[in-house]
């Protein structure tokens, strides 16, 4: 332990612990030479250091890889070396050289600026790529679209022919099915009147319209205006539909309240009525006991 100039004082085994971690950690990965208590030296490239095995009089236990002795003329020895283990009682000192990715660190070379940049100068700063031009695709096989029309899809049977996939896909797991049979008449005729009234609808029609138009757009790449117009005057019609709809459920919400208002008022009117009653049928009873009381008082007095 010793000061410091402010007057406190420092852990300097601490200090020189965390230098020698520093100084290991900065060889990994480069070469090193490694001189053995036995006059010896070998070269390989620095894996690893245990520092908790360093202590009394020993240096920590260090792992190398493609090690090898050293030889005088070691451009000659050109045989692969092994991984090794040297232990921190086997060698004195070990000797390496740190490369740029340090060395800049220590020089305090210059970085990269972090100031700020517009995207004009990131892209000037970046080497320009070409870009390959863009060529339309077309397909090898023609496809008949008369053939197509009318036509269900179904993804199961494609996968089966196309790619060998069959699915256990189980619609009756998913849906409750029904038996026909077992259903009147007249509820499948209301069924299927219901179903003609929704695709006959002025909706669906609008709707049907704008998908035929928008492909018709695709095909020719123009804008049809008619398909814009109708568009728009189906969005009004909602916004119409939403509205009505909003101002009736406001107004149901006050009739309920006023309906519920008026229903209690009429509870308490009724209870408050019945209390009166209650109140003038005990009074006229106590005036017709105290009453024959009397008599009764009377009578026996006589």
């Amino acid at each position: 332990m010793m000061k410091n100039q402010n007057g406190g004082w420092v852990n300097m085994a601490r200090i020189n612990e965390e230098c020698f971690v520093y100084a290991m950690t900065c060889l990994l990965g480069e070469d090193v030479t490694v001189a053995l208590d036995d006059g010896s030296s070998l070269k390989g490239v620095f894996q690893g250091f245990d520092p908790t095995t360093k202590g009394n009089g020993r240096i920590a236990d260090i792992a190398l890889s493609n090690s090898k002795v050293a030889t005088e003329n070691d451009e000659d020895n050109k045989s692969n070396g092994r991984p090794m283990i040297v232990l921190g009682s086997q060698y004195s000192y070990i000797r390496g050289r740190v490369t740029s990715k340090y060395q800049n660190h220590f020089l305090g070379a210059s970085r990269p600026s972090r100031k700020f940049k517009t995207d004009d100068e990131i892209v000037a700063s970046k080497p320009r790529q070409t870009h390959e031009k863009l060529v339309e695709w077309r397909s090898d096989t023609q496809l008949d679209k008369d053939a197509e029309v009318g036509t269900k899809w179904n993804q199961f049977e494609v996968n089966s022919k196309q790619f060998g996939v069959t699915s256990t896909y189980d619609e009756n797991q998913y849906t409750t099915p029904l038996d026909l049979s077992t259903i009147p008449a007249h509820v499948q005729d209301r069924a299927q009147e219901i179903e003609k009234e929704i695709t006959a609808s002025e909706d669906a029609i609008a709707f049907e319209k704008f998908d035929n138009m928008m492909e018709e757009r695709e095909e020719d790449g123009t804008v049809n205006q008619e398909s814009v117009q109708l568009v728009q005057k189906t969005i009004s019609k909602y916004n119409r539909d939403n509205k009505r709809k909003e101002r009736m459920n406001m107004q149901n919400k006050r009739q309920g309240t006023t309906e519920e208002n008026a229903t209690q008022n009429r509870d308490t009117a009724t209870k408050q009525q019945h209390q009166i009653v209650s109140c003038f049928a005990c009074t006229c009873n106590l005036e017709c006991q105290r009453a024959q009381f009397g008599t009764r008082f009377k009578q026996a007095r006589e």
